[in-house]
């Protein structure tokens, strides 16, 4: 009597790929293949089954669903068999409109926020973001038009980075300004006039670039201490740490000190052994006069005993210097 359920009518194959029909009497075959795979597999179910098979048909197993088809006609029309798979991934190119704005390095200050909040009147006529984004363009069409300006004319770099040749503003003319404020932010030409006559007012009001890396060095005689970032001087210092070169006569020096040292050195060492003999000759003289002490004051020692005493502390001392010396 068989336990297991009753096979799938349509058993699934993960590993087979869909079928692309062309035509649905093809489909309308497959499908009539599969359903009688599934009946006989299922009469060879009862066969084994025996008197087990209703048993088991607790609940029916429900066929999966044939999806409907829908014909289009002009598919072969609108899409030609002419497509072949790339071999590398594809990449999406950056457009236009895609384009990252470019950073505004100018912030608005005090008095930029006042005229642009008595220009607007309540009404929203300039953004503040707006304005910062023209002000910037300004300056940076500015810095160009008298740098190409001053080249032309010849001048030298020490000459273009003046301070009076970067406060000018006569190098950009008006409408070339309006023009690129036009172009650049996108804005209406009387407000870019606006804009632009605010900001030769200040420029001229200032003397110099309202953006801080355009302008001109601080020079070192300036005593204001408003005004930072001053060129070190260049003090001409003497050289008090001499140059060593390795040249013959550095080497011929250096063989003479080192000759000298060892003479040095050898002269110290026979120094000490003059000291160490000094030092033996005293310690023998002691040594001979406490043996003529003892042979005086002391009778009953023997002469054959003091001159043993004598030569075994003799012999000790010569054994104890000659160590010494050839240390």
């Amino acid at each position: 009597m068989s336990t297991r359920a009753a096979i799938r009518p349509r058993p699934l194959d993960i590993n087979k790929q869909l079928l692309i029909v062309k035509d649905v009497s093809e489909l309308d075959e497959q499908t009539q293949g599969g359903e009688n795979g599934s009946q006989t597999a299922e009469g060879h179910g009862h066969g084994h089954g025996g008197h087990g098979g209703h048993g088991n048909q607790k609940g029916k197993l429900k066929a999966i669903p044939i999806p409907d088809i829908r014909e289009v006609e002009t598919h072969y029309r609108d899409y030609l068999p002419l497509f072949n798979a790339p071999v590398t991934y594809l990449h999406g190119k950056g457009v236009g409109g895609n384009k990252e704005p470019d950073p505004v390095e100018y912030d608005l200050d005090n008095e930029d926020e006042d005229w642009l909040k008595t220009y607007n009147l309540g009404r929203s006529r300039l953004n503040d973001v707006l304005f910062e984004k023209m002000l910037y363009k300004l300056e940076l069409a500015c810095a160009e038009a008298t740098d190409n300006a001053l080249s032309a004319a010849g001048a030298g770099p020490a000459e273009r980075t003046a301070a009076s040749a970067v406060a000018a503003i006569d190098h950009l003319p008006r409408h070339d300004a309006v023009r690129i404020l036009v172009y650049e932010c996108g804005g209406r030409e009387k407000i870019c006039q606006d804009v632009y006559n605010y900001w030769a007012s200040k420029r001229k009001k200032w003397g110099k670039p309202i953006m801080r890396r355009l302008q001109a060095p601080t020079p070192c005689s300036d005593t204001n201490p408003y005004n930072t970032f001053r060129v070190r001087d260049k003090v001409n210092r003497p050289q008090t740490r001499r140059r060593r070169d390795n040249s013959d006569e550095l080497m011929d020096k250096l063989r003479q000190l080192r000759d000298n040292l060892q003479g040095a050195k050898q002269i110290l060492e026979e120094v000490v052994r003059r000291e160490r003999r000094k030092r033996d000759l005293a310690c023998t003289e002691i040594e001979l006069l406490r043996i003529q002490y003892r042979s005086r004051h002391e009778v009953k020692m023997s002469q054959e005993q003091i001159s043993t005493e004598g030569l075994n502390n003799l012999r000790e001392r010569i054994r104890i210097n000659g160590q010494a010396d050839q240390m």
